[in-house]
C-alpha cells in the first residue's frame, strides 16, 4: 500500500515537473504582444495571468498588482525578460515594471 502513495505522489511531481519544463521553453521561444484578459484567481500559491492570444505567465504569491488585468505584455521571441505596460490616466499604455521569468516574481 504504501508503495502505491509514493508511486502516485512520485507521478504527480514528475508530471509536474515536466509541465514546468515545457511551459518555460515554449515561454522563452514565443514572441509575445499581446493584453492580459483574465486571471486564474484560484486559492493557490502561484496565480495565471492569461494573454489574448492565449499565452500565459505565472506569479509566485504575494503578487499585488505585480500585473492586473488589461495590461500590455511585450517580448521577443529568443527571451525570458518581458515588459508590462499600465494605462496611465489619459488611456495610453506607459511602462510600467519588467520581469524575468526564470527568476521568482
Amino acid at each position: 500500500m504504501n508503495i502505491i502513495i509514493i508511486t502516485f505522489v512520485l507521478l504527480i511531481w514528475i508530471t509536474y515537473a515536466i509541465y514546468g519544463v515545457i511551459y518555460y521553453k515554449h515561454f522563452y521561444q514565443t514572441k509575445i504582444n499581446s493584453v492580459v484578459i483574465k486571471s486564474d484567481d484560484s486559492p493557490r500559491r502561484s496565480i495565471k495571468f492569461i494573454f489574448a492570444d492565449d499565452n500565459f505567465v505565472f506569479f509566485l504569491a504575494p503578487w499585488g498588482n505585480k500585473m492586473l488585468i488589461g495590461d500590455s505584455v511585450s517580448k521577443p521571441a529568443g527571451s525570458n525578460i518581458y515588459k508590462v505596460y499600465r494605462k496611465d490616466s489619459n488611456g495610453l499604455y506607459v511602462f510600467f515594471k519588467e520581469y524575468d521569468n526564470n527568476e521568482d516574481n
